[in-house]
């Protein structure tokens, strides 16, 4: 990447204390050169700042038709968490295979990024077998690796006589068990009956009860029952007869088969499957602060990252970056538009800046803005 211009600017503009640079350089040694002379003026100046401090709060976990929209926006940092840190057990028959056939659609779209991640694919029986349960607790003893569980339903959900209060009660009982495993809840597919059916009651009894417990839901229904546009079809069923005419005007990939419905169906439902993933796998996509800290904790705030240029790479603009006062021989780099705020030498709890972060000349182009906060003496390499 050719170095074309380093900005490094006070969030302060007005305050005399705000030291603003912008300069243009030929060689890498020079950057460094004036980055520490004028990093030392910072640090030797007295300032006044007040931070937001608390990590957002998530709350209930849900993908739904939205979710499948905002599968673009996903940092690619994400992907390759998501395979490198959950292990999934995923229990269906048909009607689950949809989620399946859309993760292997985008595999085939670029296998780079989207290569699927560890999932035990059972395609076996579904929730309305009884087994489903012990069947779990058995392969979490014999795979204690697992750290994520999903079953899907076929169409039970319509069935009056379906009991979704013991549904709730089998995955609370696991959640109590098995602590350190995500369980995501799942609606049923859609039935042609409506709002005023069967299906939609139990579905929307599932929905409540994680929006008020603060679980991870996949909402199969929600994805089948709106397009891309948001137009909402509380009537259709799981065909999706909306995605022939939505695919009539607009490109739609093709697959081999995707089971009871449509290509179209199945590729978002594989879109808004990466889009929990990801969240499950640290990604706030309204986080407005990101942490850095070698030890992978910072202090239980998220999302947390190790290395700075992974929070330089997985940050867009407006975002401030918090980093621990460690060492850090690295000279991140950001080549897209935007400006991002450093702020060093917070403490393991992320709570109070006690210390001093080090780290090389960051390498900035594409119209990236840095701007530089104390607590940060930046050094050559």
């Amino acid at each position: 990447m050719t170095l074309r211009k380093l900005a490094v600017e006070s969030n302060l503009p007005r305050d005399p204390a705000a030291l603003t640079m912008n300069f243009f350089a030929r060689k890498a040694g020079e950057i460094a050169s004036k980055v520490m002379m004028f990093t030392r003026a910072i640090l030797c100046l007295v300032f006044a700042f007040s931070f937001i401090g608390a990590a957002t709060a998530i709350g209930a976990t849900i993908a739904d038709h939205q979710s499948a929209n905002d599968f673009g926006n996903i940092p690619a940092f994400y992907f390759n968490t998501v395979r490198s840190t959950l292990h999934i057990y995923y229990g269906h028959t048909s009607h689950g295979s949809q989620v399946m056939t859309g993760l292997s659609m985008l595999d085939g779209e670029n296998h780079t990024l989207y290569a699927q991640p560890t999932i035990y694919d059972d395609y076996r029986i579904d929730l309305g077998y009884p087994e489903w349960e012990p069947d779990t607790r058995d392969f979490l003893r014999d795979n204690p690796e697992t750290n994520l569980v999903m079953w899907s339903w076929c169409g039970q959900l319509s069935d009056e006589g379906t009991d979704v209060d013991d549904y709730l009660s089998r995955m609370s009982n696991l959640e109590a068990d098995y602590p350190s495993v995500t369980f995501v809840y799942m609606t049923g597919h859609l039935d042609g009956e409506g709002p005023s059916g069967t299906l939609y009651t139990h579905n929307n009894q599932i929905r409540a009860y994680c929006q008020t417990n603060n679980k991870v839901l996949f909402d199969f229904a929600d994805i089948e029952s709106y397009d891309p546009d948001g137009n909402y079809y509380p009537n259709d069923t799981d065909w999706c007869n909306w995605c022939t005419d939505w695919c009539a005007s607009h490109s739609c990939d093709g697959c081999v088969s995707c089971a009871h419905s449509q290509c179209f169906n199945c590729y978002r439902k594989g879109r808004a499957f990466w889009w929990l993933l990801a969240r499950i796998g640290g990604w706030n996509p309204s986080a407005t602060v990101f942490y850095v800290h070698p030890n992978g904790t910072c202090g239980n705030n998220n999302p947390c990252y190790t290395t700075i240029q992974a929070a330089m790479t997985a940050a867009g603009d407006g975002i401030e970056i918090r980093v621990a006062g460690r060492t850090f021989n690295e000279a991140p780099t950001k080549g897209t538009a935007g400006t991002v705020t450093f702020t060093g030498g917070w403490n393991d709890a992320f709570d109070e800046r006690d210390g001093t972060t080090q780290m090389y000349a960051p390498v900035l182009a594409g119209g990236a803005i840095l701007n530089l906060q104390p607590n940060i003496r930046v050094v050559a390499p």
